[in-house]
Order: structure tokens, then C-alpha cells, then sequence
């Protein structure tokens, strides 16, 4: 189950994703001649060709084609049911038992899950542990526009592009979780108050270079359980003056 690596990174889903679908048409050939139920079918699935696949799509955080998924789909229906035609939808297999289906994984939300889990904790995780994977990608957007954290990419992906695939695809794929939960963030202390799309005045996003450079960036440094904190305690913490008092009001 090695990964094969090549430079550039970005042709590593190349290098495997077509020849882990050629072993597993080759496994589903033998497989077919089985006398196995559809429950039997898919437990095969779930015990020997899902393990396979999420430890690709887990260990390697770049785009995967549509039609690739495509193909996972239409083999893993062929071998369902032995190449006849469906009697039930692959969408109502993928139900847990308790509602209906036989709980078929859905190859496509796996590879959502454990790719949108990474640019998760850029919302989540406010403190960056010097050599965290999440502290090197904060240098590499610092070094690119200092005026933007890893934090704005939860929020706004497509402020800035970069060049590196990884953090590329991170930027794409968050956008899924965010649209299917209807998640806006203003909850999370870790939501930006500068270069959000959230906050516009004018039709722009919100900057302030003066409360930037007192570290005044997230909403959770000027709201407390709910409520503003007051302009006379942001001063005594982050070193205002009377001149940031525009901004706060």
C-alpha cells in the first residue's frame, strides 16, 4: 500500500489513483464468482477495498478527478450487484441499517472528510505550536502577504492564490463543508476581522493597519461571551490610543 512520490507533487495522484483502480478491477474479477449476498458483497467492500482507498485519499492532500470517483462508483456497483441491473439506488445503500440501507461507504465523503479536516483547524486552532504543520504554512502565507493569516483562508479562499498545490486544494475543498453545514463562522473566535468577506463597509472588506499592528485581528480578542468588549479594556490590553477609537465604533 506504499505511495509512490515524484516531483512535481502535484502529478503524485497520477502516479497512483489509476493503479489502485487497476488492482481493484483485477480483485473484483476474482471476487465476482462468489456466492455472496448483497450484504456479503458489501462487507467485501467495506473490509478490503475501502482501507485501500482512504489511506490513498488520506495520504495524499491533493485533487482527485471527478471521474475517478466515477469509476469507484461504477466498479464498486458492478460488483454489488454481479453486473445486473440495480434494484436499489447506491445512494440508499450508502443509509445506515438503521434507515433502510446497508450502510455502503460513500467513497466520495470519505475523501471530503479527510482532506477538509486539515484547513479545519485553520478555524479552530487560534494558537500555532512553533513547527506545527499549521505554524510553516502561517510563514509561507506571511511571506506572500503579510496582511493575512491562515485563519482568512476558512473564510475567504480565494483572497489569495498560491503556488504550492497542497495549500491550493485546501483552499478548494473547504468551501464543501462550508456550503453543505451553512457554516459563517461568526461564532468562532478565530474569525478575522481584517480581509473577511463576512465584514465589508463601502463594498470592501474591513482593514486596519493601526489595530494590525497591535495584534488586533480576530473577533474573539474584542468579544467576550457574547458581548463588545469595551474600547477603555482594549486599550489597557492591546496598547490603543484614541485615534483607534474610529474603527471600534
Amino acid at each position: 500500500m506504499g505511495i509512490k512520490i515524484q516531483a512535481p507533487i502535484d502529478k503524485i495522484v497520477e502516479l497512483n489513483a489509476p493503479d489502485l483502480l487497476k488492482t481493484m478491477r483485477e480483485d473484483k474479477k476474482r471476487w465476482t464468482v462468489l456466492p455472496l449476498s448483497l450484504w456479503g458483497r458489501s462487507e467485501i467492500i467495506k473490509m478490503k477495498l475501502l482501507p485501500r482507498l482512504t489511506f490513498l485519499m488520506s495520504s495524499i492532500p491533493l485533487k482527485f478527478p471527478p471521474n475517478w470517483f466515477k469509476e469507484i462508483n461504477k466498479l464498486l456497483s458492478g460488483f454489488l450487484w454481479n453486473y445486473k441491473k440495480p434494484r436499489i439506488s447506491q445512494k440508499k445503500l450508502n443509509n445506515p441499517r438503521s434507515s433502510g440501507g446497508i450502510g455502503l461507504p460513500d467513497i466520495y465523503q470519505y475523501y471530503i472528510a479527510f482532506n477538509s479536516r486539515y484547513p479545519l483547524q485553520w478555524a479552530y486552532n487560534v494558537e500555532r505550536q512553533i513547527g506545527s504543520w499549521e505554524w510553516l504554512e502561517e510563514q509561507i502565507i506571511s511571506k506572500h502577504n503579510k496582511e493575512l493569516t491562515l485563519t482568512n483562508f476558512w473564510y475567504n479562499p480565494s483572497k489569495i492564490r498560491l503556488k504550492n498545490p497542497v495549500s491550493k486544494f485546501s483552499c478548494e475543498i473547504v468551501t464543501i463543508p462550508q456550503k453543505h453545514l451553512s457554516f459563517n463562522g461568526y461564532s468562532l473566535p478565530s474569525c478575522p476581522l481584517w480581509y473577511n468577506p463576512m465584514f465589508v463597509a463601502g463594498g470592501e472588506t474591513l482593514k486596519d493597519r493601526m489595530w494590525q499592528q497591535h495584534n488586533l485581528n480576530q473577533v474573539g480578542q474584542i468579544v467576550d461571551n457574547g458581548k463588545m468588549i469595551t474600547f477603555n479594556d482594549l486599550k489597557t490590553q492591546f496598547g490603543l490610543t484614541d485615534l483607534n477609537f474610529l474603527t471600534y465604533s
